[in-house]
Formats: structure tokens, C-alpha cells, sequence
């Protein structure tokens, strides 16, 4: 392969020269087969043959040679090589120019990363490569370079980052095969700030001090994370940690930090009072509940007892009713005991007593009663009717509800004899 340093076009004549042997085949980038020697030289001789301009290129050209029998080769040091010839000189007068940059010229908020690229190009016969030198804010760089004579491109990457905050000058210095040259042409642009970028996981907000659009490099800054209701700070992580809600931080590099919230886990404790007996049924039944749960409370009084109403995180009577979490919350239902009434009447042509036990006013749900009815003398008693029916004296029962019972007496009558 036989690399070219000038444009085929711009020439007039075109020679392959090269040692060879045995004559062998040979064609340029794959166009017509000739041979080595004209006049089938079959020895070690320098051939110079004549090839057409458009089979060559700007860059590199494959040079192919064959042979038969074992015969036909070429001397590998020196191998073949390309000679361009220009009858008429080129009129060069114009050194080469700064075509194209990147970052723009004059930019702002350029990445500290970012690969610096310039394009030298010339009209006339062509940049040299070999004069070609970039410099970065005064200190020469080892760019990387391709393209041709007529537009070389040099591409430098920072192995390190371009300090931020700060206005970089790019310089080039190159000539042309004519010798003119450009020397120190230059442009430059602007780094960015340090960036600050704050992300959260779970339920909160960040806020900075001072809250800038930008920072310039150096500057301290607070970041604080304050949770949401129902969420607790867990901790900082990124470019750097902590586990206070306020951190700080020195604007010297990127900052990426991300605030992360747990969430909070409440507890709803349910209690009865009063001097009745019941129960507190949650819906969904849970060990703990999140911030803005909504749960139901079923208050069921057992039998006797009547529900009075809610006190602690839910007031009043509703039943059921809806609490929406909060926090750890405790609610107390409040049960009364009912009071039952004993409603004795006698009657019949007799007369008698009844004797209760215990003897009370009013009595509560499952209280034993011992009633005894008493004849008076000349009476016998004849028996209980009402809520409840017997013939013995003594009625033993137990109070469920209100009682209304009758103790009939009859009139002993004698006969006289």
C-alpha cells in the first residue's frame, strides 16, 4: 500500500517505479493488469512505467502484483512507489485557513470532556502534515489526525478535565507544499460551572442554600431534605453521603446526590371502657398502616351492654366510622351496661308476699333471681304467669331483659263440721 500526500488531480503525470523480477502483473487499486517491463525484462531491473491519474487516489493505493511458474516478483526494501509530475507549477499563494472548529468559537457552557476539533484546510497544493501543531491554552497536545491535504482534521480529547469556570485557547500552526503558512491561529471558548443535580427516592422535597441557577466553581452550598408527612429522611448518597438532612457541600466538582425517604409505618390502638362489655373490629385488619390509610372502626356491644361512642383520635357516636392515619393513633369505645327493671304484681281471691333476691331496683344483663312467694295465712299460692310460668313458690331465673311476672294467691275456704 502506497499512501499519497497530494491530491492526483491537481498533477499532469503519473509513474510506478519499482525493482522487479520475472515481469510480473501488476494493477493499481484493482483497475486494468499491466506489466512490470514493456519489453519482457525477465531479470532484476528497475521498472518505470507510465499509469493513468484516475487510477490513483488521495490517500492510499493498493499496488497488486502476480506472477506464474514461480516467476514475477518485486523488491520488498525499497518496494514500489508513485511519482506525481506537474508540467505547470500551481500558483500557491494562499496559506491554509482554520475552517472549521468545535466547540464553536465563543461557546459557552462547553462540557470539561468535550474533544476539541479543528479543520486545517488549503485551496492550493496542500496542508504538509508534518508542520501540523495544535496547542491547548498554550501547552502543546498530541492530536489525533485524518482526512487529506486539502482539509486535515485534529481531534484532541482532555485526558484530564478542562478546569471549569474558565475561557480555553485553542491555537494551530500548519503550511502548505508551497510554504505558506498560518501561525498561531486561534479561537476560544468557555467550561461550563460545576453542575449540582439533586434527585429523591420516596416521598420528600430539597432545597438548596444559596439556590443558584449556577454555581461558579468554589462555592459552598447547603442541600437540606425535608420529608413528607408519613415519610422519614434515611440518608444521602452520590458524590457524597451523610445521614442529616442537611449536607454540605463545595462546588469544586459535579455533584449528583440523591435523598432518600423511608416511609413511615403507623400503629391504631383500640381499647373499650365504660361498665359495659363489646368489642372494636378495624377493616383492613394490618400491623401497621401508611400516612393517609383510610380505615373503618365497627364498634359491637355484647349483649347487655349498649356502644356510647368514640373517644381519642375519632369523637363521637357514628358506628361504624372512618379514621384516616395519621400517625400511631388510639381510639377508646366507650360500652354501658343496660339496666333491667323487675315488674312484680299479686293477684287472685288470696293474699301473699313475694320476696326477691337480691332485692334491687334495677338489674344488669345475667343477674341471678331468687323470687319466693309467701301465702298469707287462709291463702295458698297458685302460681307465676307472665314472662315466665311455674307453679312452685320459688322461681329461680336469670335477668336478660325486662321482666314482668304475676304471683296469684286463692282464698282457703274450710268446712265447718
Amino acid at each position: 500500500t502506497v499512501s499519497l500526500g497530494a491530491n492526483p488531480a491537481d498533477f499532469d503525470t503519473a509513474y510506478l517505479i519499482g525493482a522487479f523480477w520475472q515481469n510480473p502483473n501488476i494493477s493499481l487499486n484493482g483497475n486494468r493488469t499491466l506489466k512490470a517491463f514493456e519489453d519482457g525484462e525477465d531479470d532484476w531491473a528497475l521498472s518505470i512505467r507510465t499509469v493513468t491519474l484516475n487510477w490513483l487516489q488521495s490517500n492510499n493505493n493498493t499496488i497488486t502484483y502476480s506472477y506464474t511458474r514461480g516467476f514475477g516478483q518485486f523488491i520488498e526494501k525499497p518496494g514500489p512507489t508513485i511519482v506525481l509530475k506537474q508540467n505547470t507549477a500551481v500558483n500557491d499563494t494562499t496559506p491554509p485557513q482554520l475552517s472549521a472548529v468545535s466547540p464553536a468559537a465563543d461557546a459557552n457552557r462547553v462540557e470539561p470532556r468535550t474533544a476539541i476539533v479543528l479543520q486545517v484546510a488549503d485551496s492550493g497544493l496542500g496542508v504538509d502534515i508534518n508542520t501540523l501543531a495544535m496547542r491547548v491554552d498554550g501547552n502543546s497536545v498530541q492530536p489525533e489526525i485524518s482526512g487529506a491535504p486539502d482539509a486535515f482534521t485534529l481531534t484532541y480529547t482532555p485526558t484530564v478535565p478542562l478546569p471549569f469556570d474558565t475561557t480555553v485557547t485553542v491555537a494551530v500552526d500548519g503550511c502548505d507544499y508551497a510554504a505558506q503558512c498560518i501561525s498561531g491561529a486561534s479561537y476560544t471558548f468557555t467550561v461550563r460551572s460545576p453542575l449540582l443535580v439533586t434527585n429523591v427516592v420516596g416521598s420528600g422535597v430539597i432545597t438548596r442554600t444559596p439556590a443558584l441557577a449556577s454555581y461558579p466553581v468554589g462555592t459552598p452550598v447547603t442541600v437540606t431534605a425535608t420529608a413528607d408527612p408519613g415519610w422519614t429522611f434515611a440518608n444521602w448518597s452520590g458524590t457524597s453521603s451523610g445521614t442529616t438532612p442537611s449536607l454540605g457541600l463545595v462546588l469544586d466538582q459535579d455533584h449528583v446526590i440523591t435523598a432518600t425517604f423511608a416511609q413511615d409505618q403507623y400503629q391504631i390502638i383500640t381499647a373499650t371502657d365504660g361498665n359495659g362489655s363489646g368489642s372494636v373490629n378495624v377493616e383492613p385488619a394490618q400491623p401497621t398502616y401508611l400516612y393517609g390509610d383510610v380505615i373503618t372502626l365497627t364498634a359491637t356491644a355484647d349483649p347487655g351492654a349498649t356502644f356510647a361512642g368514640w373517644t381519642g383520635a375519632v369523637v363521637g357516636a357514628a358506628n361504624p366510622v372512618t379514621l384516616t392515619v395519621t400517625g400511631n393513633q388510639a381510639v377508646t369505645a366507650t360500652f354501658t351496661a343496660n339496666e333491667y327493671a323487675l315488674d312484680l304484681t299479686v293477684t287472685g281471691t288470696g293474699t301473699g308476699g313475694v320476696d326477691v333476691a337480691p332485692a334491687q331496683t334495677t338489674y344488669r344483663y345475667n343477674t341471678a333471681l331468687t323470687l319466693t312467694a309467701t301465702a298469707a295465712p287462709g291463702s295458698t299460692f297458685a302460681g307465676w304467669s307472665g314472662d315466665r310460668t311455674a307453679s312452685e313458690p320459688q322461681l329461680n331465673l336469670t335477668i336478660t331483659d325486662h321482666l314482668h311476672l304475676t304471683a296469684a294467691f286463692t282464698l282457703d275456704y274450710y268446712t265447718l263440721t
